[in-house]
């Protein structure tokens, strides 16, 4: 790859492009969007970042030095006011959230969604009616503006990512971070009217990027197109800050009581069900989640774990700043990897909790996955088990601890994984890519 110019140079005969990137979300915690703009600032590019205002409740602002415009992309937005009414009133009053630092085993439960927003078709109209409120709130904000790139992350932004980029005769980039056509629990009619729609619309695109070699492949034969760039998920390491206060310190746990630690959103489907019975079998053993939570899982956790006798050993812990998580679990014996492959994104899954875990220097108890086995033995850091068999997950727990001498890896070889797996190995991708596309 030929060095990057300095863009932000006046003198550079070659002006710095404009990049003008969507997400459906508030960006707050998307670390892959704002490790992107990170490197393309960096790089001299200018870039925003035009995303979800949360209902108002989140305006303009510029996060780890990335500007981020916010604008109510919510589908609610674009619907007359007595609508709006109708539905929040249907869907009930958001429960409270929980408080910081080590939450209490008893999580308060948000009001379900009728059973009958569930219904394969009726989601399917709701996403698409999503995409088009996305659409509206993004031309509404940004359809006059003159930039170079435009770059739609998740399918529900491509749409209007794409008719921003028409507007401007800009190039398109797709950044696909998961299988959007398998994703968990679509229904089968949602599943081909997404996978008909995202084909239809990359051949409208540039360049696309994505998470795993197994997802690039997929896209490549579905869509009947060059393989797409993979910009793996990775932890940004020249940014990591050190913690006042570690996970155990923060739990009171000593350091002969063994402790496991959970990366992520606590939701279905990624074996935290499976793990309560390894604490029932391993009195000694403590289980740290660290992250989000949805409300009504967490809640449905916490009374199997209390029926089970293992409540005072399953800890929710609020997440940390993605800048400060790989030191702040360090301090763990073990850590869980345990996404199930109960559709294609999640099978073909690489996800960024196992490359915290390995710059952390743990040990990984991870789900027998294709691109989590290809990495697991070749780093050799952990065991592979059956993310849904909690026997499994209890034979590994224990072996990967019993092992962890052995799987805590040297700094050398951590240094040796930096230069393939780390976000500045990524980056560098990342902006070949994009210089490409001068």
């Amino acid at each position: 790859m030929s060095p990057l110019r300095d863009h932000s140079n006046p003198h550079d005969a070659s002006p710095a492009l404009s990049v003008l990137m969507l997400v459906g979300n508030t960006c707050v915690n998307d670390t892959r969007v704002l490790k992107e703009a990170q490197s393309l600032l960096a790089a001299g590019y200018r870039v925003s970042v035009l995303c979800d205002d949360d209902h108002g409740r989140c305006g303009d602002a510029v996060q780890d030095g990335v500007p981020l415009r916010r604008v109510d992309m919510s589908l609610l937005a674009s619907l007359p006011a007595w609508l709006q009414r109708v539905l929040n009133r249907v869907r009930g009053a958001h429960g409270p959230r929980p408080a910081a630092g080590v939450a209490p085993v008893a999580v308060a439960v948000a009001p379900r969604t009728p059973r009958w927003l569930n219904l394969g078709p009726l989601r399917l109209i709701i996403k698409l009616l999503r995409q088009r409120a996305i659409r509206r709130a993004a031309v509404a904000r940004c359809g006059n503006e003159r930039v170079q790139v435009v770059h739609a992350h998740d399918l529900e932004t491509l749409p209007a990512a794409l008719r921003l980029a028409e507007r401007a005769g800009a190039r398109l980039v797709y950044d696909a971070h998961e299988l959007e056509r398998h994703s968990v629990g679509l229904s089968k009619i949602e599943s081909v009217a997404l996978g008909w729609q995202e084909t239809r619309l990359l051949r409208k695109v540039a360049r696309v990027i994505t998470v795993s070699d197994s997802i690039a492949r997929f896209l490549a034969r579905a869509c009947r197109m060059p393989l797409p760039l993979v910009v793996m998920n990775s932890p940004n390491l020249n940014q990591q800050r050190r913690v006042a206060q570690d996970l155990r310190a923060q739990l009171g746990l000593s350091n002969e009581q063994p402790l496991a630690v959970y990366i992520g959103r606590l939701a279905a489907h990624r074996g935290i069900d499976e793990l309560l019975p390894a604490l029932s079998a391993w009195p000694a053993l403590h289980l740290a989640c660290v992250g989000g939570r949805d409300a009504a899982f967490a809640a449905a956790l916490a009374r199997r774990a209390q029926a089970q006798g293992v409540a005072a050993r399953l800890h929710l812990v609020d997440a940390v700043s993605p800048f400060e998580l790989i030191d702040f679990i360090r301090s763990a014996d073990v850590a869980v990897v345990l996404v199930q492959g109960v559709c294609l994104s999640y099978l073909y899954s690489l996800p960024n909790k196992l490359f915290e875990a390995t710059f952390a220097g743990l040990p990984v108890c991870a789900s027998d996955l294709p691109e989590q086995r290809r990495f697991v033995e070749e780093v050799g850091n952990g065991v592979l088990v059956d993310g849904r068999d909690s026997n499994a997950i209890t034979r590994g727990l224990r072996e990967a601890y019993q092992r962890r001498a052995e799987f805590r890896l040297a700094p050398a070889r951590l240094a040796e994984l930096a230069e393939r797996y780390a976000w500045q190995a990524q980056s560098r991708k990342l902006l070949s890519m994009y210089e490409a596309l001068r």
